[in-house]
């Protein structure tokens, strides 16, 4: 199964751009670049294979005998970095129904490890299951039903403390027909098509498919695993060319996570679409995010916290916080980029549009800030939010327009809080 192909950033950032008129535009300060990951592939001299159709995880991941799945090859590519041998690992066309984790520990060593698709946008990373056995309801013809074998029940409220987040926000499941992800509903009343409910005392699903959708034949799935990929601590890392969807992650978590201890990791040419929250999200130091997509993800796009020398550059977020949009919440968390304690961090050509929250946030203790190139536009809040921030942030060379289609008062294409001296 794969998505319509979607357009490159280069092609999302033109798009927006001939659609401006009369923007305030910000001139300033030259770009300054802090930091980067630094990681030389040349040194991986070790290839892995892996093919989700015609491998297999007893075999030994050469060209011709691949293995199955990305976790088998994270295994063999970790054994090669204790014993410092550098890999990449080659990932052939296909949907893979896995989550990935990745760790490092005191055997861990500098040589680089890549996780790259043979080509660029053929390699899917779901966290959906195919559902068969879909059967015609009796509360409606048009309607089918299935058992449903999954107790996710309601996430915790974000943060513990915010009381106006609606049951609709704080539930999980996604389901899927043909590449279409449908829109949750509460009640069986409520159905119309292009939605689904889940009956929690009765361990049922029903689904309204769209006009002229064959049940019996269409391709049904349903979001079951909160993660695509975890990197613990593991440094040296590339991503590329690789594809996460269908997360069911609660409000507030991410598809994809890079936790602190991980130093210079790369996503290169990657895709966060259709994510139940967050797409991707760092707590690490000097990394770098280029070239990448982060679309109709539930709340955020992109996310970090509490991270140092990043670098984002030539980056999308649009059209994210669909699942907070459903229950009226266009505030915390939710839009196209939030950033939260980033020090030294440099943002270059990134576009936020058309998010049902921020376009970007900034949210406490920025220090050493460079954006340049920024195109955030046709948000539903504020296209650039400050928060109390030591500073210096410095914003150049950019176009904020048509923000806060709200029409909020305290709301618009430049919000800031008070900055700390």
């Amino acid at each position: 199964m794969r998505l319509t192909s979607l357009p490159s950033s280069t092609m999302h950032r033109n798009r927006i751009l001939s659609m401006l008129l009369g923007c305030a535009v910000l001139v300033g300060l030259s770009e300054v670049c802090w930091s980067q990951a630094t990681i030389n592939e040349g040194l991986e001299t070790a290839a892995i294979y892996v093919d989700a159709s015609k491998g297999s995880d007893s075999n030994n991941g050469s060209k011709n005998t691949p293995l199955k799945t990305i976790g088998a090859s994270v295994g063999k590519a970790m054994a090669n970095n204790h014993a410092s041998t550098g890999t990449r690992v080659i990932i052939n066309p296909g949907t893979y129904r896995e989550s990935v984790s990745i760790s490092g520990d005191y055997r861990s060593t500098k040589l680089p490890i890549t996780f790259q698709a043979a080509t660029n946008g053929s390699v899917f990373i779901s966290g959906a299951d195919l559902m068969s056995g879909w059967t015609v309801s009796s509360q409606n013809p048009k309607i089918f039903q299935n058992n449903w074998p999954y107790r996710f029940g309601i996430c915790a409220i974000s943060g513990g403390n915010v009381p106006f987040e609606q049951e609709i926000m704080l539930r999980a499941e996604m389901i899927i027909v043909n590449r279409m992800p449908l829109t949750q509903v509460l009640s069986l009343s409520s159905m119309l098509p292009g939605t689904f409910f889940i009956d929690d005392a009765h361990a049922m699903a029903y689904v309204y498919p769209p006009s002229g959708t064959n049940m019996s034949t269409a391709t049904v799935e349903v979001a079951t695993r909160p993660h695509m990929l975890e990197d613990d601590g593991q440094s040296y890392v590339v991503f590329r060319g690789l594809t996460f969807q269908y997360a069911n992650s609660c409000h507030g978590n991410a598809a994809v996570v890079v936790g602190r201890k991980a130093t210079n990791v790369l996503f290169d040419s990657d895709t966060f679409v259709w994510n139940n929250s967050t797409g991707l999200a760092f707590n690490a130091q000097y990394f770098t995010v280029q070239n990448s997509v982060a679309l109709h993800n539930g709340a955020l796009g992109f996310s970090s916290y509490h991270v140092k020398h990043d670098l984002w550059q030539n980056d999308v977020a649009n059209y994210n916080n669909w699942r907070g949009a459903q229950g009226a919440f266009y505030t915390w968390d939710a839009g196209g980029a939030k950033w939260l304690l980033d020090h030294d961090g440099t943002y270059t050509n990134v576009t936020a549009a058309f998010n049902q929250g921020n376009g970007i946030a900034w949210d406490t203790d920025q220090q050493n800030l460079t954006l340049t190139g920024l195109v955030s536009a046709n948000n539903i809040t504020n296209g650039i939010q400050i928060e109390k921030d030591e500073g210096p942030i410095n914003l150049s060379k950019s176009y904020v327009c048509n923000n806060n289609l709200l029409g909020l008062n305290y709301r618009g294409g430049l919000s800031c809080a008070i900055l700390k001296q």
